[in-house]
């Protein structure tokens, strides 16, 4: 089962609807029997932006340094992105969506606090030049017509899955 951090990274790529998140909740609370939060039952109730905070509440009682850009998030939002990448080689994703999503993602963790040198700027390097496959990309674009951004994909899906390995998580 997908953890509070899994699904609220899924709601901030816009890929789950209050009724996903209303399951999710049902679900968490069926399997986890007396084991639960307060906050799973309050999300069966709540709309979408109280659903956000609520799963933010969760998400900190998992990991309590938990923020938008932070490593546990970059972690998870580098598996969801891996998943949209395959997805995407089997013609289930189209280039817009994916390219969305690569958007996020950067502009996500761009500058996030990594205990950088001052004056030096975070870039996920994991995303390699996923960004710029996708620059110009808008509803016109198909399959077909975009083979960098596929070129790019095979490219980069195993430096994504080598990032994720050498994580401690």
């Amino acid at each position: 089962m997908k953890t509070a951090i899994e699904i609220l990274i899924e709601l901030w790529f816009g890929h789950l609807n209050l009724s996903q998140i209303h399951q999710w909740a049902a679900d968490y609370i069926h399997e986890h029997d007396t084991k639960f939060d307060d906050e799973s039952f309050k999300i069966l109730d709540s709309d979408l932006l109280e659903s956000e905070a609520l799963l933010l509440v969760l998400a900190k009682k998992i990991d309590p340094n938990f923020s938008k850009d932070s490593l546990t998030v970059e972690y998870f939002s580098a598996q969801y992105l891996l998943k949209a990448l395959k997805e995407y080689l089997n013609n289930r994703i189209n280039p817009l969506v994916l390219c969305n999503m690569i958007t996020t993602i950067e502009a996500t963790f761009l500058g996030a606090p990594r205990n950088l040198p001052e004056g030096v700027a975070y870039y996920p390097k994991w995303l390699g030049d996923l960004w710029n496959a996708c620059d110009w990309c808008d509803e016109n674009w198909t399959f077909e017509n975009s083979p960098q951004l596929e070129a790019e994909i095979r490219m980069q899906m195993h430096k994504i899955e080598e990032w994720l390995l050498s994580l401690k998580f």
